[in-house]
């Protein structure tokens, strides 16, 4: 555990250094090195509020969140940091180990690989590849074998992106977004308090959220209702602005 920590904390150093975070930086330092771990994560909310489009806010948060035992809510963080920084090898090596915590089975491979980029990064390749095309069209009635070649490839590289950024939006809509956060949770059959229950859902398992009704939201699998869990019980992984 102690080794553990003084990695940690070396994590938050280089935050520090970096010059991307204030006074709540060293709290937490401070925090972790009397693990005092969940007191740290309090702290680095603040932080995350403060700078939420930050990797490394996130990143931190989780772990300060894991080392407290709390495996949903650093799932929670975990997964906006990738959101942010998709490529980071530390990100997804935290989520490796939160999955394994909660035995959560990994998305569906195209899934993963579209999410290799942000849909931000998508975006802008495909707007690349639209000015390319325009300027090859742009040359006018030059008609040389080069300039033929151009254009092709630049039809062919505008249409395979479109392809790409499409199935990147379409894969984030059948992405899970929901993460359970509660000790003991349960599927139920129906959003009633004494409806029968199906399974436990583990503390960190992720699904993709239905309908709401009440106090419940509907849990989908392969894009139909499988059951209801209290929402209560559950956080929404999102980035807020």
């Amino acid at each position: 555990m102690r080794g553990i920590a003084a990695i940690l904390l070396g994590v938050l150093a280089l935050g520090t250094a970096s010059g991307r975070a204030g006074d709540n930086w060293s709290d937490a330092q401070r925090l972790f090195s009397t693990s005092r771990f969940r007191e740290a994560a309090v702290v680095l909310e603040r932080e995350a509020k403060a700078s939420p489009r930050s990797p490394e806010v996130w990143f931190n948060l989780g772990q300060a969140r894991f080392q407290a035992s709390d495996i949903g809510l650093a799932r929670v963080a975990w997964e906006r940091a990738a959101a942010l920084s998709p490529r980071d090898p530390e990100i997804r090596g935290a989520l490796e180990l939160a999955r394994g915590k909660s035995q959560s089975p990994e998305e569906p491979g195209w899934i993963q690989a579209l999410e290799w980029l942000t849909r931000e990064e998508w975006s802008i390749l495909l707007l690349a590849a639209t000015g390319f095309l325009g300027a090859t069209f742009a040359a006018g009635k030059a008609v040389g074998p080069a300039v033929r070649w151009m254009r092709v490839a630049a039809v062919l590289a505008h249409a395979g992106l479109a392809a790409l950024w499409i199935g990147a939006n379409f894969a984030a809509g059948r992405r899970a977004d929901t993460v359970v956060v509660a000790r003991e949770a349960s599927l139920l059959q129906s959003p009633v308090t004494q409806a029968k229950a199906l399974r436990a859902l583990p503390e960190g398992a992720v699904f993709r959220a239905g309908r709401t009704h009440g106090a419940w939201v509907e849990v989908l699998q392969d894009g139909r209702g499988v059951g209801w869990v209290g929402r209560d019980a559950t956080i929404r992984i999102r980035i807020r602005d």
